[in-house]
């Protein structure tokens, strides 16, 4: 990695003697720039002045070898500033406006002297100083400015009005002066920095003054100031190691046509349309604002004439499911060999950096477009005839906004743009936004297909729509690089399996219709092939820094010919344009591919670019989920200006196929020995605790339906097999192979590995990839064991010497057994009890949350300040973590938490930032508080990625009500919850209400209604009864944990009277399923 300098670069930064500005000193002076260290010499309000601490960071540049002079003049004289700089070292290159007070003060309290005296130094201050500086930076056409923002610019913060509205006005002085220095090469950008400085020592704990150095914001201003950072307008957060990119977003909102039909009301009723941020747009200009402002009132207004084809784009939303040997078999049509030197990433599913080719989105787009009635429609509507058999691919453009999972299910929904008339055939330019399985926008397409001899139908010829991407021509000069590469003679047999089978690329005699002596290569996959030019020549095959590509398709290429890639570097812009080598005949023309090298690791984390598991077919692989963390905090200016997720690889490979500790017996800890002792020890897992749990779990058998055997080997022998039946009868587990015939999931693994394994001391990928662990069959079925073990194992230990008891569902509701169940569940009214349980049942079911953190922490919960009751999340004791009432089993905590009931559910749902709770004083916290925005962090990316799909129906329902106190049934409501998200059917089946009546010694006191027409997903929970007309059971509170735990059995219930029916009778033998799927915490 080549080391960045600034030598022969002069470099004025403001309130430098102290902090975030000294640290920009004696950076840019060790990289060898000049440095005039600006300080007034005041204190932090602004009053007074000195001259020590400038002096003090000046001798200290020149003690280390470089050069620096002081400047004690105020920014409000930034002329004279910037003279100290011409006098001393005859230029100026480089200005960092970072000097700045402080006067919080509330609003009410406010005087025009706080008012003034802020913005007399951050805005108007700044703004002097580079006026200053201006001229020079124009008459060398060169110059680097970084102003500073802060978050409370941003957001707001309580008492910083004054402060708060200058930092957010420097954002905009940053911005415009990008755009008028543009031509100049003067670049502007805005930091807003988190940082331990004068400024925020009595406001942060003295922890961070740990995680917050100044010298961790510094490498960020560093690369803004050097000369080969692209960046100019951006405004970009950095704190504590983390760097990221702010952009505007601005909701697609509603458009009132004809504009005199807006009002107050109107406005009223469409506020969920004017404030859904799940459609937006981003403008990186004002000119761009304006114009998609302006064209999109204009189009709705304007061009009541032509044909909105918009109103039914959702009746064309295409599906495509495809597998992970579908984007390997795309990679091999596009021509990557195992010739190639990174060819696993594409080719090897079991590979740790596998990914998809960015240009496989195209193939979606285009399957999207011409597997809808789109175009048909838009023909009808238009008067145009054409013959679809004679379309042509004319451009493509595709922008990926998230990485490409390597399997699943992507929803495309295709929009016409324009439909032009170029009299020897119409042009339809098609828009196409694709979207995942949790419903975020992964990538937008745009195609120009043209229909030859479909024109003259009295249409537009040139579109005014500013959406359109155009091509870019190259640079004017020699190619900065050229790829040849020679087709396959069959390249257009395969690619055509990936959906594009238009006989014209494999039928001689339709190609001939056509005018093409042989069949043809598809353009999409000459796109593909040049994109992995580029990627190879520019990116070494990181897909992850891949942002859009655009092409003009101009000619065909016969298969067998070679594809020559001339490309020219712009920046982050790489321009190419593809040529025959044969016969010099140019086949793309104005294409270019965006790579961006700034990209961060962790844009990809929420977006599964590592994590994915394989398709459900047979004899696949393996179930693989990596994760990346960046753990180091201190980042250097050359690892900013290459940061990568090649630079920060993943150091925690974690596996869904999960075998959590079993509680059997005693365990010294140790493993190894002598085979008779692990032979025992085996045989005493799979006869005593597994049996224990299929027992105590029929009902996973009807959900799991697999047959798996167990090959335990030893010195790659085997020498004991063991079958676990889930498919047929109440499920089994014996010694021998499958009485049943054939396993469908064979296990084949090391005896000391199992022993580990079942003890949860190594970890199941781990053993995979050490070759201790094989798997064969249908693969996918290993992860449906995690169904078994994510189950809270029995309490106490099985006896190694005893055949396990079988369980049965006493009807005896006076046991011990039921008098614990009922004990266990929470009637204290308070909400936190309520998220625990749930936060319990997730800490089982994703096990990665556990070993990210390994933490005890410890929350008091208080109602209007007083203390309620204690909770302990306690990760470090056991290895599948545990959560309880009360302070810690095992000693003190890590991290403390006090915090108000209702603030705890919002902190916990993302209703509440708790860095923002903390600094507003809703949180206290002892020990460690950065633990505590990890374990949100943790919990928030889970709910992104999908892992908690009932937290917005909880939040929801739990931000709106209150839980009474005193009754159990409250939590049950909670367990339904999370049951229902897994029961969509239920939304076909019954689209009813049902209601449950639940009655404490014979009197009514709580109501919910069960709603199956609210949503398509899932049943909703509602305070009070429905209608008389739908079905209502009349349940006592304890007998609905019961039946919540299938303790009780509902029809036998009913027949006794214990539950009574009124409305719809049809209704409960249909819902038997929601009392007996389980939930992680439920021992049904």
């Amino acid at each position: 990695m080549s080391h960045l300098r600034y030598d022969g670069r002069v470099a004025v930064v403001t309130g430098a003697a102290r902090g975030l500005g000294k640290e920009y000193a004696l950076l840019l002076s060790s990289k060898g720039a000049s440095l005039v260290v600006n300080d007034l010499g005041g204190s932090r309000s602004g009053e007074g002045t000195g001259s020590t601490a400038a002096d003090e960071v000046v001798r200290d540049i020149i003690s280390r070898g470089g050069k620096a002079v002081a400047d004690y003049n105020s920014v409000e004289e930034g002329h004279k500033i910037i003279k100290t700089a011409i006098d001393n070292f005859g230029r100026i290159d480089i200005l960092i406006n970072n000097a700045g007070i402080l006067r919080d003060i509330s609003f009410t309290k406010l005087t025009q002297q706080d008012w003034d005296i802020i913005h007399n130094v951050h805005l108007k201050g700044s703004m002097l100083v580079t006026k200053a500086a201006w001229p020079y930076f124009q008459q060398q056409k060169y110059g680097r400015i970084v102003m500073t923002s802060s978050p409370a610019g941003i957001y707001g913060n309580f008492g910083q009005t004054n402060y708060s509205s200058a930092k957010l006005g420097l954002v905009g002085l940053s911005n415009t002066l990008a755009v008028e220095g543009a031509k100049y090469n003067i670049k502007c950008n805005t930091i807003a920095p988190v940082a331990a400085s004068r400024l925020t020592e009595d406001i942060f704990p003295e922890i961070f003054m740990e995680y917050f150095k100044p010298s961790y914001v510094a490498p960020l201003v560093a690369w803004l100031s050097h000369e080969d950072c692209p960046e100019t307008g951006g405004l970009f957060e950095t704190a504590g190691g983390f760097v990221g990119k702010y952009q505007w977003m601005r909701s697609d909102g509603k458009i009132f046509t004809p504009p005199d039909t807006i009002s107050i009301e109107a406005i009223r009723d469409n506020w969920q349309q004017i404030t859904d941020m799940n459609r937006f747009t981003s403008p990186n200009n004002f000119q761009e604002h304006t114009l998609t402002l302006v064209n999109s009132i204009k189009d709705k207004n304007d061009k009541k004439d032509e044909i909105d084809f918009s109103d039914n784009v959702s009746n064309h939303s295409t599906l495509h499911n495809y597998t992970i040997d579908d984007t390997i078999l795309y990679a091999l049509s596009v021509g990557v060999s195992t010739q190639e030197s990174k060819h696993l990433s594409f080719l090897y599913e079991c590979n740790e950096e596998y990914s998809v080719i960015p240009t496989y989105g195209a193939v979606v787009s285009l399957s999207a477009a011409m597997n809808s009635s789109l175009m048909q429609d838009a023909m009808i509507a238009l008067n145009i005839t054409g013959d679809v058999t004679k379309l042509v691919h004319g451009e493509q453009y595709l922008q990926l906004l998230k990485p490409i999972p390597p399997f699943g299910s992507l929803k495309s929904v295709p929009k016409i743009i324009d439909v032009l008339d170029k009299g020897s055939g119409a042009l339809f330019i098609i828009g196409v936004n694709t979207y995942d399985e949790t419903d975020s926008l992964i990538f937008y397409n745009q195609l120009s297909l043209f229909m030859i001899g479909a024109g003259n139908f009295n249409g537009k010829r040139v579109s005014d729509d500013n959406s359109i991407i155009p091509i870019v021509e190259p640079p004017k000069r020699t190619p900065d690089a050229i790829i040849l590469e020679k087709t396959s003679i069959d390249q257009a047999a395969l690619y055509r399996l990936c959906g594009d089978k238009n006989p014209l690329h494999i039928d001689p005699i339709f190609a001939m219709a056509g005018g093409f002596q042989n069949p043809i290569l598809h353009g999409l996959c000459t796109m593909g092939y040049a994109l992995r030019h580029v990627l190879k020549q520019y990116a070494d095959y990181n897909v992850r820094l891949f942002d859009c590509i655009k092409t003009r398709f101009v000619g065909p290429i016969t298969p067998g010919q070679t594809i020559e890639t001339r490309m020219w570097k712009e920046g982050k812009r790489i321009h190419f344009e593809s040529f025959i080598k044969e016969t010099g005949k140019q086949i793309i023309k104005g294409a270019y591919v965006d790579i961006n090298h700034n990209r961060r690791s962790d844009d990809y984390l929420d977006n599964n670019s590592n994590q994915f598991r394989l398709n459900e077919k047979e004899n696949n692989s393996f179930i693989l989920n990596s994760n990346v963390i960046n753990t180091n905090n201190a980042l250097n200016v050359e690892e900013i200006e290459s940061y990568s997720m090649d630079d920060i690889k993943g150091e925690n490979l974690e596996n869904n196929i999960k075998f959590v500790c079993a509680p059997y017996g005693s365990n010294d800890g140790q493993s190894g020995g002598g085979g008779d002792e692990h032979n025992s020890r085996i045989d005493k897992i799979f006869d005593g605790w597994l049996s224990v749990r299929i027992s105590d779990h029929k009902e996973l058998v009807p959900i799991i339906k697999t047959v798996y055997q167990w090959n335990i080997t030893k010195n790659n022998k085997v020498f004991t097999v063991w079958t676990l039946d889930l498919k047929n009868g109440n499920g089994a587990v014996y010694k021998g192979s499958p009485k049943t015939g054939k396993a469908d999931c064979t296990l084949i693994i090391d005896e000391e590995a199992a022993v580990n394994i079942f003890e949860g001391r190594e970890d199941a990928m781990k053993a995979f990839m050490g070759g201790k662990l094989k798997i064969s069959g249908n693969i996918l079925a290993a992860q449906k064991l995690q169904q078994l073990w994510s189950e809270e194992a029995p309490r106490g230990s099985v006896s190694l010497d005893e055949k396990p008891m079988v369980s049965t569902n006493s009807s005896q509701n006076n046991s011990t057994d039921d008098l614990a169940l009922l004990e266990s569940v929470p009637t204290s009214g308070l909400k936190c009890d309520i998220v625990f349980n749930v936060f319990k049942n997730r800490m089982h079911e994703e096990p990665e949350l556990v070993r990210s953190l390994r933490v005890v922490f410890q929350f008091n919960i208080t109602i209007d300040g007083k203390l309620k009751t204690i909770w302990t999340t306690d990760n470090k004791s056991r290895p599948e973590g545990d959560v309880y009432i009360g302070p810690p089993k095992n000693g003190k905590s890590d991290c403390l938490v006090t915090v108000e009931d209702d603030d705890f559910l919002k902190l916990m749902v993302g209703k509440l930032n708790p860095q923002r709770a903390f600094m507003m004083g809703k949180l206290k916290i002892k020990g460690n508080i950065m633990l505590l925005q990890k374990l949100n962090s943790l919990w928030m990316d889970l709910q992104k990625a999908g892992k908690a799909p009932e937290l917005p129906y909880l939040t929801d329902m739990m931000l709106k009500t209150s839980v009474i106190p005193g009754l159990r049934s409250e939590s049950m409501i909670i367990e339904l919850v999370q049951r229902l998200v897994r029961l969509p059917q239920l939304c076909t089946q019954l689209p009813t209400l049902i209601g449950f009546d639940i009655t404490k010694d014979n009197k009514s006191v709580s109501q919910w209604t069960l709603d199956f027409t609210k949503n398509k997903l899932t049943g909703v929970f509602d305070r009070g009864l429905p209608d008389s007309k739908y079905c209502i059971l009349t349940i006592d509170d304890d007998d609905f944990v019961r039946l919540t735990y299938n303790r009780l059995n509902l029809q036998d219930a009913i027949s006794c009277r214990r539950i009574k029916v009124s409305g719809d009778t049809s209704i409960p033998q249909k819902i038997n399923v929601l009392f007996a799927t389980p939930t992680t915490r439920a021992k049904l």
